[in-house]
């Protein structure tokens, strides 16, 4: 007991020293006690001005000096201005609304910050643990740093400048149709999540995805380097445009909704699942300089159009939905695979075909999916080409799918409808919260074999509120399976406007809301930015209590909580 004892002492001491470090070795204090406008200036080099106390700060800092400094308490609600050079620091416990704001001084936040717009000046450097949140755009000027081990979000834009280097171990969001844009020479290590919106990478610009990646439509001149190895590594809501001398490296799946268009540069996957690559609209290769390697499947659920370029299979097969049309001049093949493999259809597939010449496709399976037995007289093919029944690579021909908000029955419809199957055995739904994890919500037996028209459907019948993803796959009775594409169902859940109330007696933290939120994560930190407690709830009728395993210590705690579409955040105190 005496060891419990002194161990809970210890963890006492370290945590008040902890929050009293916080601003330490102080040359001039100004403690807040409810509003406060003291303003004051750095008076040397070196000097340092500490914002303590518990209240709102109004007043103005200006550090003009070399290696100035100026630290806000956890407990202050920063509604002031700052000046500073470019030799000084900046730290950040509180809570700080801002104006939009720029500076190259070096800025750590472990607090809140949110601003009309946030730059982190040139040779600037920002780490972030805690939040920041600009209403309009984030940018990192030219040859600036960012570390980000917390959460930052743009509503306009988020911008990285030419020489910038940026280092994403959280998480960055902007606005769906927002810019994303990276300079010439900027470098952007990403090993957390980003969900970007409308990207643009100039020349000489390095994406290294080791995380999750999203964005809205994607413009490269620049490098993209996935190593996630992940099915669902990269998603892309919108068309893609390559250019030449971009490179687009892939060690993972990589889905894209719109249209493709490479006039240049090189895409290299060596995924080698079912969907290394799924485009849900058209492919046009435009340039003698694009090259495209596969190592893994991938579907097109348009055309595939190439006049200039080159594709190369390895070991991969390509469905093209609508028409193959390759037209160029080149004497060589321009889509090419690693060898006929007698029938088994892991070439190209389609829809309809025409080419110029018999050479353009070399070593490859071919069919055509809407006729099988015409696949034969569609073309004169190399000798190199073998013809092949479709059926072993498309044993089920969807003719739709479709997800449906059933409000009156609170529940997700998943509907879909098959025109043909062959040695079908089962469907399963799947289901993601983020577009990338999907898991199994439950099975449907299929008919097996038919050529007749099939009606299926599943019940979702606890729906996510906010957005949720939803796929089908379609097993085979051999065990070979497919997916269709992923479908996007929003679920009101009707908390516009919602309000979060935390409370604490008696050691039990209450939380009321004054709508219905659903389930969620809820967060507990202390002042100095611990986890002290981390959980997903379900808010039912309105409220939700937590009694802690063990006591909370006095203080100052911030309550968090995150559903689908909406987040709150609160402080209370434990006397």
């Amino acid at each position: 007991m005496q060891k419990v004892v002194l161990s809970l002492l210890a963890l006492l001491y370290f945590s008040v020293v902890n929050v009293y470090s916080q601003c330490s070795s102080c040359d001039y204090t100004i403690t807040v006690s409810g509003t406060n406008s003291t303003s004051h200036s750095s008076s040397s080099d070196g000097y340092k001005i500490c914002i303590t106390g518990s209240g709102t700060y109004t007043g103005s800092i200006s550090l003009w000096n070399s290696n100035d400094a100026v630290c806000i308490g956890e407990n202050i609600d920063f509604q002031g201005s700052i000046g500073a050079n470019d030799a000084s620091t900046i730290t950040n416990y509180g809570d700080m609304s801002l104006g939009w704001f720029s500076s190259s001084a070096t800025f750590i936040n472990e607090g809140t910050i949110t601003s009309s717009g946030f730059t982190v000046g040139s040779s600037g450097s920002l780490t972030n643990r805690g939040t920041i949140t600009s209403t309009s755009s984030f940018t990192v000027n030219s040859s600036a740093t960012l570390i980000n081990e917390g959460t930052v979000t743009a509503s306009t834009s988020f911008t990285i400048g030419s020489n910038a280097t940026v280092t994403n171990d959280g998480s960055i969001t902007s606005g769906f149709t927002s810019s994303f844009t990276i300079g010439s020479s900027a470098i952007l290590t990403n090993n957390g999540s980003m969900d970007m919106g409308n990207t643009s990478l100039y020349s000489g610009s390095t994406i290294d995805n080791y995380g999750t990646f999203s964005s809205h439509d994607f413009t490269s001149s620049g490098d993209f380097n996935n190593y996630n190895t992940d099915g669902n590594a990269i998603y892309i809501d919108g068309n893609v445009n390559f250019y030449s001398n971009s490179t687009f490296d892939t060690d993972g799946g990589v889905e894209i909704t719109g249209n493709v268009t490479a006039s240049g540069g090189d895409f290299t996957s060596t995924y080698t699942g079912d969907d290394a690559l799924i485009i849900g609209g058209n492919l046009e290769m435009t340039n003698n300089n694009t090259d495209i390697n596969l190592s893994g499947d991938a579907e097109i659920g348009g055309n595939l159009s190439v006049t200039g370029g080159f594709m190369t299979l390895n070991g991969g097969g390509v469905i093209v939905e609508g028409q193959l049309y390759i037209n160029t001049n080149a004497s060589n093949a321009v889509i090419s695979g690693a060898g006929s493999s007698g029938g088994s259809c892991e070439g190209i597939s389609y829809g309809s075909i025409s080419i110029t010449h018999s050479n353009t496709l070399t070593d490859l399976d071919v069919c055509n999916s809407s006729d099988p037995d015409a696949t034969t007289s569609d073309e004169t093919f190399d000798a190199s080409v073998t013809t092949c029944n479709c059926s072993s690579l498309l044993p089920v021909e969807f003719i739709g799918y479709t997800t449906t908000a059933d409000y009156e029955n609170e529940l997700v419809k998943v509907s879909w409808t098959t025109s043909s199957e062959t040695n079908s055995a089962y469907f399963e739904i799947e289901k993601s919260t983020d577009g990338y994890n999907f898991y199994k919500l439950g099975e449907v037996s299929a008919m097996g074999d038919s050529q007749n028209i099939v009606y299926y459907g599943f019940n979702d019948t606890n729906p996510t509120y906010g957005k949720a993803y939803y796929r089908i796959k379609q097993i085979d009775i051999d065990g070979t399976y497919a997916y269709t594409d992923v479908m996007v169902q929003h679920y009101e859940n009707k908390v516009a406007g919602a309000e979060m109330y935390a409370t604490v007696s008696e050691g039990t933290l209450e939380l009321s809301f004054n709508k219905n939120v659903g389930e969620g994560t809820l967060e507990l930190f202390s002042v100095g930015g611990q986890i002290v407690f981390q959980q997903n709830i379900e808010v039912d009728n309105y409220t939700y209590s937590l009694q802690p395993d063990k006591s909370l210590a006095s203080g100052i705690y911030i309550v968090k909580f995150n559903n689908i579409e909406n987040n709150w955040v609160k402080k209370v105190k434990v006397d």
